[in-house]
């Protein structure tokens, strides 16, 4: 597969750490944190459905600064962000404060935070939503910068 297709069929998940985080303030974007374990069902099919959308990964590669996290090799992020279950998605700041956080396993939602209309990343807000596994597609394209 070549380099532009490649990039257009997969996203460019980093590796938590302070340089993930510089990157985002330099690019003025937010992060997107994915928790996730090797052995959950839940984060198998979210990794078939939502990740593997041609529209919500050049989103993601677009606008954010997406970080994967597996819960097992990082338990210290997990307790950190982790809702309860997994897989969990997490809408971070560029310095690490969450936006957003949700647990599509169990539903579980964060109180999301107003988003500062003059904030570095220009969130848009987001209220009480009723979701599952595809609506982190929804939220992505919700969230998004330049949707």
């Amino acid at each position: 597969m070549n380099e532009i297709s490649q990039a257009t069929t997969r996203i460019n998940w980093l590796e938590y750490g302070p340089e993930v985080f510089e990157k985002a303030k330099i690019e003025n974007k937010p992060v997107l944190l994915a928790i996730s374990a090797v052995w959950c069902h839940w984060c198998h099919v979210q990794d078939k459905t939502t990740y593997s959308d041609p529209g919500v990964i050049r989103i993601i590669n677009r606008d954010y600064v997406p970080i994967r996290v597996d819960n097992d090799r990082r338990p210290d992020i997990n307790r950190r962000y982790n809702m309860g279950g997994w897989p969990t998605t997490a809408f971070l700041t560029p310095t690490g404060d969450v936006r957003l956080c949700l647990d599509a396993k169990s539903s579980k939602q964060s109180p999301a935070t107003p988003f500062a209309s003059d904030s570095p990343s220009s969130l848009r807000p987001i209220s009480s939503i009723n979701y599952g596994l595809n609506a982190v597609s929804v939220l992505v394209l919700l969230v998004s910068r330049k949707h």
